[in-house]
């Protein structure tokens, strides 16, 4: 169904851009509808935020309009990051603001995937935004799934240099959920010791425990039997051998 409606989306804006997007605006509410004004934006703001932008204020208010906003500016920002900041930046502060901010974020973020970008320079990026908006930016690049060990490790030492607190217990967290066997265990293992939530610490430090019997078992129990884990759980580890 949604790959029907994609064709349709493209070959429309082939043919005729204006017809497309009359047709997309005369959609009945839905699933559909809202699948194709998605597509229709990104595809439209990928190529020229403002032609995007226009058609978007031309839809009916709802989710399915801000959420289409948000493809746009989105698809825009993973190859202009600049000019989207800057639109972002003109727009009265508020509640579609802050949608359109997490749209450029999201699209920064999104360069990762494509190996154009290192993790370092998706940072200069993000320090460039407004205070409130960095936080979200950060944890939302720590959970993109890196395609290299390199990316994953330099994560890992931005990480090591931020300060300690909730905000880096946060990352961290985030990091873990996927990335935990593309680091090195001792380099993760020193990241989990820095989490000062002890519950959290505790998690993770199991996390990088079980990872670790997979690829080193002797030095995993090394590891395990002189670490912060709790008794209960140095046991259960080491008697299960994952």
């Amino acid at each position: 169904m949604r790959g029907a409606l994609l064709g349709i989306v493209q070959n429309f804006l082939v043919k005729s851009r204006e017809d497309a997007i009359r047709w997309a605006r005369e959609l009945p509410e839905g699933e559909s509808r809202t699948y194709a004004w998605a597509k229709m934006a990104r595809i439209l703001g990928g190529h020229d935020l403002d032609v995007a932008v226009e058609w978007t204020r031309q839809l009916p208010p709802g989710k399915d309009r801000d959420r289409a906003l948000t493809e746009a500016v989105q698809a825009w920002a993973l190859n202009h990051p600049e000019t989207a900041v800057a639109w972002a930046q003109s727009l009265p502060a508020g509640e579609e603001q802050d949608r359109v901010f997490e749209a450029v974020v999201m699209g920064q973020v999104e360069r990762l995937r494509f190996d154009d970008i290192t993790f370092k320079d998706l940072i200069a990026a993000v320090e460039g935004l407004p205070a409130q908006y960095r936080e979200p930016a950060y944890r939302a690049a720590m959970k993109w799934p890196p395609s290299t060990v390199t990316m994953a490790q330099g994560k890992a030492d931005w990480l090591n240099a931020q300060p300690s607190g909730p905000q880096k217990d946060n990352m961290i967290s985030d990091l873990f959920k996927d990335h935990v066997p593309q680091l090195d265990p001792g380099a993760a293992a020193h990241l989990a010791l820095s989490i000062t939530d002890e519950k959290r610490r505790q998690v993770a430090l199991e996390m990088v425990a079980r990872h670790w019997l997979t690829i080193d078992k002797d030095g995993a129990a090394r590891w395990i039997r002189q670490s912060d884990l709790s008794a209960d759980v140095k046991v259960t580890i080491l008697a299960t051998g994952k």
